[in-house]
């Protein structure tokens, strides 16, 4: 990194921490910063900035309303799923046991709310590929 001009007015690099590190992460660290062409403090100094920033990010995140809702309504949809399916499932052993089938109205409206909740699951996860 070139020196800054006397003019600069910015903040300068003027903290030192000391990190200690296995010797196989020190060889990871200045291959890394070898291939990328930097100095190994340049190098450092980038991936905990980066770092910082996604955990940053996920923390964002975790306290977007939009996204908080999103994540309540994917649980809601998955829960009205599993419940769902147990439903079709007792309708299904009760057919089998009495090898009748008048319950096919409960049947069809188990297979109605079934394609339904997964219809809301789908959309929900549509719009978290979207953000």
């Amino acid at each position: 990194m070139a020196r800054r001009k006397r003019s600069y007015s910015g903040e300068r690099l003027t903290v030192r921490r000391m990190v200690l590190f296995t010797p196989s992460t020190a060889a990871t660290l200045d291959a890394g910063a070898k291939a990328a062409g930097v100095k190994f403090s340049h190098y450092a100094r980038e991936l905990l900035e980066s770092r910082s920033a996604a955990a940053a990010a996920a923390a964002v995140a975790r306290r977007n309303p939009e996204i908080v809702a999103l994540r309540r309504e994917i649980q809601a949809a998955v829960n009205a799923e599993n419940a769902n399916g147990n439903l079709l499932n007792q309708i299904a052993r009760h057919l089998n046991m009495t090898g009748e089938i008048r319950d096919r109205q409960d049947l069809d409206e188990a297979v109605a709310i079934y394609k339904k909740t997964s219809e809301r699951l789908v959309a929900a996860l549509d719009r978290v590929a979207e953000l």
